[in-house]
């Protein structure tokens, strides 16, 4: 007489359950791991796009004080980027680069120097936009805003500050004084290399 043997094993349901288990508990590790990567890379982006929006406004008041140190107008050479127009910065080669049709180039990274610029090196992921907005004749707002794009989206960080013609303006100081190009004091005034002994109140300047 034939006897049988009975064997033992997972059904196909139970093999599918147990996978699909597996694949929960794996999954969620996962997801937080991939979440906290771009999360730091988004924090790495931010912080990058903040010191390039610094820079930006930075470059603009250095070069109004380069400006005020050569006797010049305050806002020469500025002029591609008051508005309406938009410029970028490059402060590594000292260039300011118009921006055709108000979309300016992107960013280049050297790696040699670690700096960005618009000249050489791979471009980045970074735009900076530069726009200067008359408020007064001596006051203008500067912009500078940084565009880049994380993942699937864009992301934009901008600055805002304002900056003065001071050299236009008359500073004292233990009664002298100095206002656009010409020095007054104890009755005397040096002006564009002319020395007058003496100074006649109600002079134009």
């Amino acid at each position: 007489m034939a006897s049988f043997q009975r064997k033992t094993g997972f059904t196909l349901i139970e093999t599918l359950v147990a996978i699909s288990v597996l694949l929960v508990s794996i999954a969620g590790p996962l997801t937080i791991a991939s979440k906290s990567l771009t999360s730091a890379l988004f924090a790495r982006d931010q912080v990058t796009s903040f010191y390039l929006a610094q820079e930006g406004i930075e470059f603009v008041r250095n070069w109004r004080d380069n400006n005020a140190l050569a006797s010049a107008a305050w806002l020469t050479g500025l002029s591609n980027c008051i508005s309406p127009n938009v410029c970028s910065v490059d402060p590594k080669n000292n260039l300011i680069v118009a921006c055709a049709g108000g979309v300016c180039p992107a960013l280049k990274y050297d790696s040699a120097s670690g700096f960005y610029n618009t000249q050489t090196g791979a471009n980045s992921i970074f735009t900076r936009t530069i726009k200067l907005t008359q408020i007064t004749a001596d006051e203008y707002a500067i912009s500078s805003k940084i565009s880049w794009t994380s993942g699937l989206f864009p992301k934009t960080f901008q600055v805002r500050d304002n900056i003065y013609n001071w050299a236009g303006t008359a500073v004292y100081a233990q009664g002298a004084y100095y206002s656009q190009g010409t020095y007054y004091s104890q009755g005397t005034y040096y002006s564009q290399g002319y020395y007058q002994s003496t100074y006649q109140s109600g002079y134009a300047f």
